[in-house]
């Protein structure tokens, strides 16, 4: 059964109204055949939740030249990408705000602890 359209279409970060806990919540744009992009939050548990806890709010240089703070995470369902806490698998990237490059979590994490 396919979510409400509203749910999809509510702010990733506003308190939820329906049954999902928000991890519905934020649907972007379609992208290509069956994929598509939403807003990703730590409602959805497991290691995605994980992986935002552990980047969220430190900074990301870009290869642009763009320095911005982790604070939206975008994500698209994926069979390689990070597992949530209900078994789905979910690939992770970040959206540099100037060049619109998208950056991996494997590449932002790698990117992060090369500058630490």
């Amino acid at each position: 059964m396919k979510h409400p359209v509203r749910c999809e279409n509510a702010d990733p970060k506003g308190v939820c109204t329906c049954s999902c806990g928000g991890q519905k919540h934020g649907i972007l744009r379609s992208e290509g055949g069956n994929k598509y992009i939403r807003t990703i939050n730590i409602n959805l548990g497991g290691e995605v939740t994980k992986t935002i806890e552990e980047l969220e709010h430190k900074k990301l240089h870009c290869t642009c030249g763009k320095k911005f703070t982790l604070n939206h995470f975008l994500g698209y369902p994926h069979a390689n990408g990070l597992i949530d806490g209900h078994g789905h698998k979910w690939w992770l990237f970040v959206e540099c705000p100037q060049c619109k490059y998208q950056w991996s979590w494997q590449k932002v994490i790698h990117r992060i602890k090369k500058v630490d």
